[in-house]
């Protein structure tokens, strides 16, 4: 229960005592504007029932909330509960007599239960209740105690027409007692004022302070509706400065100087906003129902209807921080430019916070810009002044708030990809910087500000290049004019918004220089801030534009790519030399791998300059710097289990420069290089790019690129063998012609198995005939009739294992004419190694076959004639399938052999 005491008269003859009391209306009830501060009388109480109630010879008016029940048996009862669990304790007992002693309840029904389960009720007289076991205390103690209270009223609260205010604090020993009326002196010079309004303000600026110096974020509602209570009771044009105080308090717990708008940045528009810890319901709000087992003794400050909303969203709290900052303002325009500072006693503030110290505030590697912010000024005040008292202190911090609003906003539009928006608050924060600077200088801690500013600046035109199809929303957002009453306000002080402006900007290189120039100001402007941050943004920029030159490149004439791949090389080997500075290993890595693909362009951009389609020694030097770059990136990476992902980009884009490498020394060699260093640099160099495309099938087991990595593997195998094959019919000394034929065969074995494996029947059959026609090479070579047989049925029967590759390309799409030139050579070769068969068989002397063979051979080839080869790809793969059945059940039993 909440009392209202009130002193009061005695009645005249006949007259209700309680028509002449006039009570206070609640702090959070609307006055009727008309009526100024004059309050009515029932309308605005919030207790359900007013007892008038005398001890000893004073009277007191108390105003009670606590519900009393009654029927024909019991006619006046309070209602308590109680868990058996837990003994009564004196606090509690006293509470209780006390509360049906003031409010003339002659009972208290006890509702004991255990686990909320009710077990058993319980009257109880309010004269036993001083007797309960456990609870047991001194009634006469009480009232000697009140005595004591009453005896210090009456020797000190003697001034007649004089307002007292008994106040004992939560953990205090004594009590104080505040005149309130003798803190408004000047009410003498204008008898009208009501005496109170004042010195009711001041103690709720007092409470709320301190409330804010306790530092308890639940609280922060109450000391909204205190501070808002503060600036209702006061004229702005007689205490401006505690007005404008009470507005930059109130923008601050609207926006702290330690919120992070990341916190309310989120990927979905339909996701619930982010309840902040000052908002917690279930701190504030909610009630337990052990709660209900004792007797509360301050209303539930919901239930009075005057606890401020702070807002759920970033948006609309730093929409409302930003009208503090305004109306602060604005109670402060019409002071005169020349006065000096003077003390506000007693209307002056607690002192500000110093918000230097931001060690405490988490490190985030996105909202880098905010948390620059956190390291605000603190303004030197003049010598010998303990608080802010001055107007342009007053100013100064107004200022300051409504650009960490603005950037708050920025930050969280930028967050949220609307960067329009974004630009548009960070314009108005630099308004508010430049209203500051004005008043403060450019010290240290003030440019710090502008570098923040310069900051998201940057972010906001780096992010519109990755937006760019976005960019007309982008420039319409920015064109719109915001409904805020400070802009007017703003624009009349500050000569100049912004510097910066998106017309100016058409292409990504356009933005992309100014965000290298906001990001490089804001390392001249504030040396000390937050230097990595900003070194991996240039980083990350200087990457970017690199990479748009190269894009650029591309596109353009032969004399124009020169010059965008100078460009993107300075682009890039600045944006090296920032992540090096900072140790940042994962962008370095990737800054390396960009300079690679730009040597890559580059050799490519060489091969272009004439009609020569030859491998120049430009081009080399440029490969191997090439590789020397990816190199450089995987090392910056360590092991693979740090980065997988990033790791495996890298050793890809390596295997993928060697393969490319070997593959132009393969295909175009210099005609003035040896023919056999050459083999050896294309087999070394193809070698060392299968070694880094193995060890990636290896490691990315169950990755949807494992594929791409095995056909690459697949791929090189080829190239191998087809060189080995190409050096085999080069080569006139019998020791080489029979390793490359030995090597060549290992490598179009490895590659066939591996495309079959990765069911590609056009590319097994291609590799295939290659291999066959190695084969046949070798058969011309023997003289030996029985080997030459043997040979030939080892081809025979490696065409028969390719039965189910040519039932599979019924299933593929492929390109007809090149499948159909290699079904027909795979015919064709089917054919000739069994016309070969039979005359190597029929010209064998003593042979041991019998006539069945012959015959066998003769019915199998009989079969290969019926392939029909005149029809579509369909039927040319039905035809070879049937055939190939055919000829496998006829040979079968010399195959086996």
């Amino acid at each position: 229960t909440q009392f209202l005491y009130q002193s009061i008269v005695k009645p005249s003859a006949g007259e209700n005592p309680l028509d002449s009391v006039k009570l206070l209306p609640d702090p959070g009830c609307k006055t009727n504007e008309a009526e100024g501060n004059s309050m009515k009388n029932d309308e605005f109480s919030n207790f359900t029932h007013n007892v008038l109630w005398s001890f000893e010879d004073i009277k007191m008016l108390i105003g009670s909330n606590m519900p009393i029940f009654g029927n024909g048996v019991k006619p006046c009862v309070s209602l308590r509960l109680h868990d058996m669990s837990k003994p009564i304790n004196v606090l509690t007992g006293l509470d209780y007599w006390l509360d049906n002693l003031m409010c003339n309840v002659p009972e208290v029904m006890m509702c004991y239960h255990l686990d909320f389960i009710v077990q058993k009720y319980e009257c109880i007289k309010t004269e036993d209740l001083p007797m309960i076991e456990g609870s047991k205390f001194s009634p006469k103690v009480v009232r000697d105690i009140a005595q004591n209270i009453l005896s210090f009223l009456k020797s000190n609260a003697t001034k007649p027409g004089h307002t007292y205010w008994l106040f004992k604090g939560e953990n205090d020993d004594v009590v104080k007692l505040y005149d309130l009326t003798s803190l408004c002196p000047e009410i003498v010079e204008d008898p009208g004022q009501n005496p109170f309004t004042v010195p009711v303000a001041i103690l709720l600026y007092r409470v709320a302070c301190n409330l804010i110096n306790l530092g308890k974020t639940k609280d922060s509602p109450v000391i909204c509706s205190l501070l808002k209570m503060c600036i209702a009771l006061l004229d702005k044009n007689c205490h401006y400065k505690l007005v404008s105080q009470a507005h930059f308090l109130l923008s601050d717990l609207y926006v702290p100087f330690d919120l992070d708008p990341s916190s309310f940045c989120s990927n979905s528009e339909e996701e619930k906003p982010t309840v902040l810890p000052e908002q917690n319901i279930s701190d504030s709000y909610s009630l337990d129902i052990s709660e209900l087992c004792i007797n509360n003794m301050s209303l539930n400050m919901d239930d009075c209807g005057y606890v401020c909303d702070l807002g759920e969203n970033l948006t609309e709290r730093c929409s409302m921080s930003l009208e503090h900052v305004y109306q602060g303002l604005e109670s402060l325009k019409h002071i005169p430019s020349n006065e000096t500072s003077s003390p506000l006693h007693p209307f002056y503030p607690v002192p500000m916070p110093n918000y230097v110290d931001n060690s405490g505030l988490k490190d985030r590697t996105e909202g880098h810009t905010y948390k620059l912010l956190k390291s605000l000024i603190h303004l030197d005040r003049p010598e010998g002044e303990e608080h802010p008292k001055s107007v342009p202190y007053l100013r100064a911090y107004l200022y300051q708030k409504g650009l960490l609003s603005c950037m708050a906003l920025g930050e969280f539009f930028c967050a949220k990809r609307k960067l329009g928006l974004s630009l548009k608050y960070t314009d108005l924060s630099l308004a508010f910087y430049n209203s500051l600077v004005v008043i403060t200088s450019e010290t240290a801690g003030v440019v710090g500000l502008k570098a923040c500013i310069l900051g998201l600046m940057g972010d906001i035109y780096f992010h519109t290049v990755h937006h760019w199809v976005e960019r007309e929303n982008i420039l319409s957002d920015y064109s719109c004019e915001l409904d805020l009453p400070f802009c007017e306000f703003l624009e009349k002080t500050t000569p100049e918004i912004s510097t910066f402006t998106f017309s100016e900007l058409a292409t990504k290189e356009d933005y992309l220089k100014k965000s290298i120039d906001c990001y490089k100001k804001a390392l001249s402007w504030d040396p000390c801030c937050e230097k990595v941050s900003l070194f991996r943004r240039l980083g990350n920029v200087y990457n970017e534009l690199g990479v748009v030159y190269m894009n650029e490149a591309m596109e353009l004439d032969q004399e124009g790519r020169v010059d965008r791949l100078v460009k993107s090389q300075e682009c890039l080997s600045s944006g090296i030399k920032y992540f090096e500075t900072i140790d940042d290993n994962v962008n370095l890595s990737l800054l390396h791998s960009n300079v690679g693909r730009l040597h890559r362009l580059c050799a490519h951009v060489c091969n272009t300059r004439d009609d020569s389609l030859e491998v120049t020694n430009e081009q080399k030097l440029l490969y191997r710097k090439a590789i020397d770059q990816y190199q450089k990136a995987l090392h910056v990476l360590g092991k693979r289990e740090k980065l997988p992902c990033i790791w495996d980009s890298v050793t890809w884009e390596l295997s993928t420069t060697f393969f490319t490498f070997a593959s132009l020394l393969q295909d175009y060699p210099a005609s003035h290089n040896d023919a056999p260093d050459l083999d050896k640099e294309v087999s070394d160099v193809f070698h060392r790019s299968l070694s880094y495309c193995q060890d990636l099938v290896a490691k990315t087991n169950g990755d949807p690129k494992q594929t791409i990595y095995q056909f690459r593997v697949a791929t090189i195998h080829h190239r191998l063998a087809s060189l080995y094959h190409h050096n085999h019919r080069r080569a006139s000394m019998t020791e080489c012609r029979t390793r490359n034929c030995r090597l060549a065969d290992y490598h179009y074995s490895k590659s066939i198995n591996q495309f079959t494996l990765l069911e590609e029947p056009e590319e097994t059959l291609k590799v295939f005939l290659e291999k066959f026609g190695l084969l046949e090479q070798n058969l011309t070579s023997i003289k030996n009739k029985e080997k030459q047989k043997q040979l030939c049925y080892k081809l025979m029967g490696d065409v028969l294992d390719q039965k189910k590759t040519i039932q599979d390309l019924k299933n593929v799409t492929f390109k007809p004419d090149n499948v159909d030139n290699h079904l027909r050579m795979y015919v064709q070769r089917f054919q000739t190694c069994l016309l070969s068969l039979i005359k190597i068989t029929s010209g064998m002397k003593n042979s041991s076959h019998s006539d069945s063979e012959m015959s066998d051979l003769k019915a199998a080839y009989g079969q290969s004639l019926k392939v029909d080869l005149k029809g579509d790809t369909k039927s040319i793969v039905n035809s070879t399938a049937a055939v190939l059945c055919c000829v496998e059940k006829i040979l079968f039993k010399f195959l086996r052999k």
